[in-house]
């Protein structure tokens, strides 16, 4: 007869304690940025561009991480779909209030270096490279967003592009860093659960 670990927790309820986790942080981060736009207006750098995106963003990011915290208490949908619809919104909503702060030059690229960080230890090689990407697009797409609408390019702008280059390889080497970390520890969790198992049916 196999003997549980005591203390240990399934590997399904430590998935869903990650999630829980950086959820609390998307909530911070949200209602951080929420409180910003209501109260202080356009507090600089934060909606310095455009508050009124600024604003809109905020609001949409708040009540989506918010709403996480009841379908993670209940696990519906399940793990992989809220990690995956959850790293987008990370994703489209933290792009949008980087440009409703005047871009890269903000300081809030950040954030986006963290969610992808978050949501690589939770998800497979393959999601993890398509979330990095989809992030280091995102970022293209902000800092060009100038170029795209009105053909016209600043100085400033054209001199940032190897900053934005910079800020993607970060985004792979953030994920594919936080990817092996994850692996490696649940790689380590594994034999130690099965050692520790062995032992208790030894003893029994």
């Amino acid at each position: 007869r196999l003997t549980p670990i005591p203390g240990a927790l399934p590997v399904a309820a430590q998935n869903w304690n990650i999630v829980k986790y950086f959820n609390f942080y998307r909530f911070t981060i949200a209602a951080s940025a929420l409180l910003i736009a209501l109260t202080a207006g356009s507090l600089p750098p934060f909606g310095e561009t455009a508050p009124s995106l600024f604003r809109t963003a905020s609001i949409i990011y708040f009540t989506l991480s918010l709403l996480a915290l009841e379908t993670i208490r209940r696990r519906t949908p399940d793990f992989e779909t809220q990690v995956s619809v959850l790293g987008f919104v990370d994703i489209t909503l933290l792009t949008m209030l980087i440009h409703a702060s005047g871009g890269l030059a903000s300081g809030l690229g950040l954030l986006l270096v963290v969610a992808i960080g978050g949501t690589s230890l939770m998800l497979s090689r393959r999601m993890t490279i398509f979330y990095a990407s989809l992030a280091t697009i995102a970022v293209m797409l902000e800092h060009s967003w100038g170029l795209i609408t009105d053909g016209v390019a600043s100085a400033e702008t054209i001199q940032s592009y190897p900053q934005v280059g910079l800020l993607g390889v970060g985004l792979f080497a953030t994920a594919f860093l936080c990817f092996t970390l994850a692996d490696r520890l649940r790689a380590t969790e594994a034999i130690a659960e099965r050692r520790g198992r062995d032992i208790a049916n030894l003893a029994h």
